[in-house]
């Protein structure tokens, strides 16, 4: 029995024939449909001569790529919002919380999540935030007692990524809610608010 062709996709990013790419989530090799997609692009901007253009495709392009991501996910159309960046996704996520207004004004997060994430929080200590970061002894984990010692009545919000920017490595504590029965009624008992 043939194993699986970890290859079949390799003829489709045409870098690959001279060299490897060892920075591939900030600038990987160029799939040979990017091109037709950037003409494609150019030629819906050029025939528009106002923001048309806009209107009939562009803001609908964000839905179809969003549904279909949660196609993979298992998730329902509209589901999933695409965002150019993990950044600009969190600071849209933050402007939801008007944290001056309530008690419930505590952010916890940690000290392993992308560097850029600590960014978005610290520009939201000066609009009513409490931030708190959950340290890592070992550079590598958070331990899941320090996350849940860190939510209580005053949180209103836990942001945290579940995957290490360092190592790549799934991060147990994320897989620690998820793997639970009902993860997001555990997490409103713990004290985060959750919509």
């Amino acid at each position: 029995m043939a194993g699986p062709n970890i290859d079949r996709r390799r003829a489709e990013f045409p870098t690959l024939a001279s060299g490897i790419h060892l920075l591939s989530h900030s600038l990987g090799p160029v799939p040979r449909t990017a091109r037709e997609s950037l003409l494609a692009y150019y030629q819906a901007w050029e025939q528009h001569t106002s923001e048309d253009a806009w209107a009939a495709s562009w803001w609908e392009l964000s839905r179809q790529v969003g549904d279909r991501i949660a196609r993979i996910l298992g998730g329902a159309p509209g589901s999933v919002q695409i965002q150019p960046n993990a950044s600009i996704a969190l600071a849209s996520v933050a402007s939801c919380f008007d944290f001056a207004s309530t008690k419930r004004n505590k952010v916890v997060t940690s000290a392993l999540d992308f560097p850029s994430m600590e960014y978005i929080w610290e520009a939201q200590r000066a609009l009513g935030a409490k931030v708190e970061i959950v340290g890592s002894p070992d550079g590598i984990t958070v331990p899941l007692e320090n996350i849940l010692a860190a939510i209580d009545d005053a949180t209103s919000l836990v942001a945290m990524s579940h995957t290490s920017f360092r190592i790549a490595l799934v991060r147990s504590s994320y897989l620690m809610f998820i793997n639970r029965p009902d993860p997001l009624s555990w997490m409103r008992l713990s004290g985060a608010l959750i919509s």
